[in-house]
């Protein structure tokens, strides 16, 4: 899989999803990626711009696994149970 955002295949998330996939962190699945390994990033966001292959809001992307909650809203009411 290849970088698919308009951005150029320069940019930060760009290079960091190529290193990814090089380094065997990422495989292609589809048309996005997942992970075979573990790796911390600082934010949704820049998680799901690497697995996508483009820029894209992370808060709106994740989801749980079952579909039902997207990440903006299973934080809300995690952070609400505290």
């Amino acid at each position: 899989m290849t970088w698919q955002g308009k951005e150029a295949a320069a940019s930060g998330y760009a290079r960091l999803h190529a290193e990814l996939l090089r380094a065997g962190v990422l495989v292609a699945d589809g048309s996005a990626c997942r992970f075979a390994q573990s790796y911390a990033f600082s934010s949704p966001s820049a998680a799901a711009a690497v697995v996508n292959g483009r820029t894209t809001n992370g808060v709106l992307e994740w989801h749980t696994a079952d579909g039902a909650q997207i990440y903006k809203d299973w934080e809300a009411r995690t952070l609400a149970a505290r």
